[in-house]
This record gives structure tokens, sequence and C-alpha cells, in this order.
């Protein structure tokens, strides 16, 4: 038998629970501010006029928009440690299982992109985390700080003003608009078409959306390799060891995200003529997002270390251990509800009813997910991932449970 084929993934017992809790947080991080594309909403807190609709709108822009996906992006980067480190403990080759780990989430996330989604972020994902693997997974932590903060600073290049940097702007936009549909075309097929008429839709979305990707790239590669620099120190592992640096990102996470965030929110709903609105908007963002991204990151770890927080936060625990399953759930069931080959409410609803929708849809993902892992060990898709990955077959298999063992996972939730 081959070394790949003896590589295993992450076993439960193996798993830092807090790590789960921070993946539940970011599904449901995620969740709130897709739902605004689900339902088709407008994102320009000045087109409501409800005051209620239109503080929704500008609470979402200020601590959520950016936030999640970073998020998610961090733990991305931290479990490429874990394996990178499993496997060196297990004298197994990590390069070849992890390359095809990531290519098989590619097919996922262009599957569902494709066929489910257009807003799709596994992509993303996979081609980072393979650009990752083949130039930064030997590098030093120091490296990796290094360059994840170049790569935030390079998000901010494309903004500025100039032009050299205003033509590259219009040659992106111009091309993704020659390969894009027409805007007002879309919104009434996702109203009223077929499923076929939005999957042809979809594609052509997909193929837009790409010449974009350099602009979201640096945000994202720069909180991955956070992330890889993050579980090569063990920082989670270790907690007490670091106890004091997690206090201090957090006080310094949580100022220059206020600050910042402040600025984005201000300026996006109140946009001015000047070369450098972009450069401002943009830039609070680029910065201010992941500021606000490590503030959640440690005050979640701090609490979580209190025993009467840990029971609180437990239930997003079940959420984040089956992270890719509950997340294509999301478009599963919401482009049901709000496309034409479904309910047919997109357009109809406004932003305080999709606030509410997301709790509703989001408390059920917990009940679900808790139900679920009392009978498996691994979530349907991460199983199949799993499965695609490693060649081993059983790695889904009904757990056998003591009745005190599911007594203790049935966490009531309120």
């Amino acid at each position: 038998m081959s070394q790949i084929t003896q590589s295993i993934p992450t076993q439960s017992k193996e798993r830092i629970q807090v790590v789960d809790v921070l993946r539940g947080f970011a599904i449901f991080g995620i969740l709130l501010f897709n739902m605004r594309s689900f339902a088709g909403q407008s994102m320009n807190p000045n087109n409501w006029v409800e005051p209620l609709d239109r503080g929704i709108v500008m609470f979402i822009d200020f601590f959520v928009q950016a936030k999640f996906y970073s998020l998610f992006s961090f733990l991305f980067g931290w479990g490429m440690a874990v394996q990178m480190r499993r496997a060196e403990a297990k004298s197994t080759k990590f390069f070849p299982v992890y390359l095809r780990r990531l290519l098989i989430l590619l097919i996922f996330g262009t599957l569902h992109g494709v066929l489910l989604w257009t807003g799709d972020i596994l992509r993303m994902y996979a081609v980072i985390g393979i650009m990752m693997l083949f130039i930064f997974h030997k590098a030093s932590p120091r490296v990796l700080l290094a360059g994840s903060m170049l790569l935030l600073l390079s998000g901010i290049v494309l903004t500025l003003p100039g032009d050299a940097m205003a033509s590259t702007r219009e040659w992106c936009g111009s091309v993704a608009d020659c390969l894009s549909p027409d805007r007002t075309l879309s919104s009434g097929l996702y109203a009223s078409g077929t499923y076929w008429e939005v999957t042809q839709l979809r594609w052509q979305e997909f193929i837009g959306a790409l010449w974009w990707f350099p602009c979201y790239v640096g945000n994202v590669f720069a909180m991955m390799l956070l992330g890889l620099y993050t579980g090569k120190r063990r920082l989670f592992e270790n907690f007490d060891q670091h106890r004091v640096l997690f206090r201090n990102v957090m006080w310094g996470g949580l100022i220059i995200g206020l600050a910042l965030n402040a600025v984005f929110t201000y300026y996006t709903a109140n946009p001015f003529r000047s070369d450098y609105y972009s450069l401002v908007r943009i830039g609070a963002r680029t910065l201010g997002a992941p500021a606000m991204t490590l503030f959640y990151i440690t005050l979640l770890t701090l609490l979580f270390q209190k025993a009467k927080w840990r029971e609180r936060l437990e239930p997003l625990a079940n959420v984040g251990r089956m992270a890719l399953t509950n997340y294509i759930t999301h478009s599963v069931v919401l482009t049901f509800f709000f496309y034409g080959y479904g309910l047919g409410l997109y357009g109809e609803t406004d932003p305080t009813f999709a606030v509410l929708l997301t709790i509703v849809v989001f408390l059920a993902q917990i009940r679900f997910s808790q139900s679920y892992f009392e009978r498996y060990q691994f979530g349907p898709l991460e199983w199949g991932w799993r499965k695609l990955t490693y060649g081993r077959v059983g790695l889904g298999e009904k757990k056998e449970r003591s009745p005190e063992e599911i007594q203790k996972r049935r966490i009531r939730v309120f």
C-alpha cells in the first residue's frame, strides 16, 4: 500500500473544539452576508426607505462584510498546518495528498458555482490553496507573517489614483462586462427563469467573475497565510502560553477594526466624487476587515476558556464540524426559496426579513448538525471529500455511543 493511501484525515478525538466553534461562527456570518445576494436585495443603504432596513444594511457592512470569508480563509490556512504536522508525525507524504484534496475542492466549488449559486467561494480557496501549497508550505513563520502583510497591502494597489491603475481597472471591468450577462437580464432570470436558464446564466457569471480574481486574491491569500502562521506556531494548541498575545491582538483588532470599518461604512453610504474615494473606502475595508476578524477569533477563543461561555458557544462546534455541508445547504435551500424555479421571492423581500430568515435557517442547522453527529462521525460532504482524498471506506459509518455520550451531546439551544 502506498504512503498516500496510508494517510488519514483528522479524527474526532484530535479536533480542537474552539476551532470548530470559530468555523460555526463563520458559517453564520457568511449566511448573514450572502442572504442579500440570495434574496436579490440592494446592498446600498440609500436604496432602502425604512430606518430599520437601512440600519441592517449598514450593520452588515460594518460587522459582517469581508470579515467572515476572511475568518474562513484564516481557518483554511490553519488546517493546512495541522495536516502538514500530522503527515510529518506519521511519516506520510503531505504534498500529493493535500494537492488532491484541493483539486477535489476546486471541482466541488465549480459545480456549486455553476449548478447552485454563482457566489461560490470554494473555487478561490482551492486555487489560492494550491498556490500556497507550492510556494509557502515550507516557509518559516516569519516569512509567512511578512507575506501575509504584503499580500494584504497588495489589495489596495488597484485602488490607487493615477492613469496606470485607472487603465487597469477599466480594462478589467470592460473584459468582465463583455463576458458577463446584462445585469437587468440577470435579475429577471433569477426571479422567473427555469433552472436550465438560471444555470446558463450562472455559467456566464462564473466566466466573467474570473477576471476580478486579482481584486480579491490579496485579502484571502493574506488571511490563509496568517492561519498557516498560527498553525505552525501552534497558538491554539498551546493557548495558555499565548494568552497575553491573544488579549493584545483582541484589543488591537477591536480598535483598528472599529476605526477603519466606520470609515468604510460611512463612505459606502455617503459616496463623493474624488480620485481618492475608492482608495479610502476599499483601503479601509481591506485593512479593517482582517482587524475585525482577528478580534472575533481572539474574543471567541478567550471566551471559550470560561465554563459558562463554553456552554453557550458549544452548539456552534457541530455546525463547524460540517461546515462544507452547511455552506452548500445554504445554496440548495435558499435558491429554491428565492429563485423563479422555486418559490420565486427574488427581489420581493427586505433586509429585516432576510435577517429573520438567516436566524431561522441557522438555528435549524444547529439542530440538524447536533442530531447528525449523535450518529455519524463526519458530515455528508465532508465524508465524500475525505473518501475521494484518502481513498478510504467507512469514514462516515455510524458511531456506537453510550447513553451518557448521547446525553452529553444534546446541548440545549435557546
